[in-house]
């Protein structure tokens, strides 16, 4: 966090965007509340859009738990015993519990990401500072740690 205060002190940022994947679960659910809460704290204008697992994406590619996955009944379980489970079924219902951003296919991780992003960046002032400038990103998947990541032009990953 002192990370984020700092970049945004030094480049003297007004409004600050965070594109948030998480699982659809209760506490992944509220981590967007957390986050924009913290980075409040240090006086920064920042907004927090959870952009994976959200409930209208569930619905329209039909992204559901491997019924047949020994721990799709135990994520259901631990969700339904999270001391969130009041709040995320007056906010979502009660009809999906736990849904895993691992569950989508890396094809849709990357369209759901790049539309998000360029929703967010006018990439015409890109193209008016400098037509090399453009938005180049790869998605890979790390096996060991079992999650996505963004790697850079630069060669920096963003996990």
């Amino acid at each position: 966090m002192s990370r984020i205060r700092s970049r945004a002190l030094a480049e003297n940022l007004d409004d600050i965007i965070i594109l948030y994947c998480g699982d659809f679960n209760p506490s992944g659910n509220r981590k967007i509340y957390n986050l924009q809460s913290a980075i409040a704290d240090f006086g920064l204008n920042v907004q927090v859009y959870k952009i994976l697992v959200t409930k209208p994406q569930i619905r329209k590619y039909n992204i559901l738990p491997d019924p047949d996955s020994p721990k799709t009944e135990e994520r259901i379980q631990k969700a339904k015993r999270d001391p969130l489970i009041h709040w995320f079924i007056e906010k979502y219902g009660s009809d999906i519990y736990d849904v895993n951003a691992q569950a989508l296919s890396l094809d849709l991780t990357e369209n759901l990401i790049s539309t998000a992003i360029e929703h967010f960046v006018d990439t015409s002032i890109l193209d008016e500072l400098d037509e090399e400038r453009t938005l180049n990103y790869e998605f890979a998947w790390d096996d060991k740690k079992e999650k996505y990541y963004i790697e850079l032009p630069d060669g920096r990953l963003n996990a």
